[in-house]
């Protein structure tokens, strides 16, 4: 009936912060409605150092100590990452804590520190881009937005992602200008006598889940291997026949700039 007001006296008697029950989550839902976090920081110190709170539960924790008391969540944090090494999310986020308090000893220099690029969610690559341009690793930093938006194509947050990442500052990112059909390049072609362009990406480890409108193919596919080497210009042979089939490229790209440039596009 929304008398929030009314109803967290009577979930804070019989709510028992020992254990994850219906009465719990009434009481911590009730409590965020009317936003007293106050109880919520109590109730949920309660259920973790019961082991009763579960991992949302302790997400919504560390978000409100990092707006009231930075030293519990370090103090959080580091428990919860010694008791479970290899979760990557929370040392990310210990990592963006380190990075808005200028705390350089809470930023992780290892770059594979951070969540896989095609397993995370595009809001929490996000951290993950800023994290690895923060350390030293502008590059890898693109890679890893590039394999997001790979996987997230319909996700704005995955396009913003991508921008972020090739941003000019603090460091800008090192991409190679190719003028010839290569590996990691996006290149254009028309067949002779057609006016419909076609592009390829040219990866080493095409991914048969990737998102991308363009083809993914392998040096090895016998289009690739006619097209490598060739300029904007060249022509090479589509198929032979009794007219053989010929091709004209149009444009050669870096992939990350031409996918930079599809993204400011949208």
């Amino acid at each position: 009936m929304g008398r929030f007001n009314d109803a967290l006296p009577l979930w804070q008697r019989v709510a028992v912060l020992s254990v994850l029950s219906d009465d719990s989550r009434c009481l911590l839902e009730c409590a965020s409605r009317l936003n007293r976090h106050e109880i919520l920081l109590d109730a949920f110190r309660r259920l973790r150092e019961a082991g009763a709170i579960d991992r949302a539960l302790l997400d919504n924790e560390l978000s409100l100590l990092e707006m009231y008391d930075t030293d519990a969540a370090i103090t959080i944090l580091e428990e919860e990452i010694s008791e479970r090494p290899n979760d990557t999310e929370l040392k990310l986020r210990r990592s963006m804590l380190g990075l808005t308090l200028d705390r350089a000893d809470l930023v992780d220099q290892d770059p594979s520190s951070v969540p896989k690029a095609d397993e995370v969610e595009p809001q929490i690559a996000r951290d993950a881009v800023l994290v690895l341009r923060a350390i030293g690793y502008e590059t890898d930093a693109v890679k890893y937005a590039y394999d997001v938006i790979r996987h997230n194509f319909q996700d704005p947050d995955a396009h913003r992602v991508f921008i972020q990442a090739l941003a000019p500052f603090p460091a800008e990112p090192q991409l190679k200008e190719p003028d010839s059909v290569e590996t990691d390049v996006t290149a254009c072609y028309m067949e002779q006598g057609d006016s419909v362009p076609h592009w390829i990406i040219v990866e080493d480890q095409p991914d048969p889940d990737s998102q991308f409108l363009e083809r993914e193919l392998s040096p090895e596919n016998e289009l690739c291997k006619a097209m490598m080497g060739k300029k904007v210009g060249n022509t090479f042979l589509l198929a032979k026949g009794i007219q053989d089939r010929i091709g004209e490229i149009k444009a050669i790209q870096n992939k990350y700039v031409h996918r930079y440039q599809d993204c400011m596009g949208q």
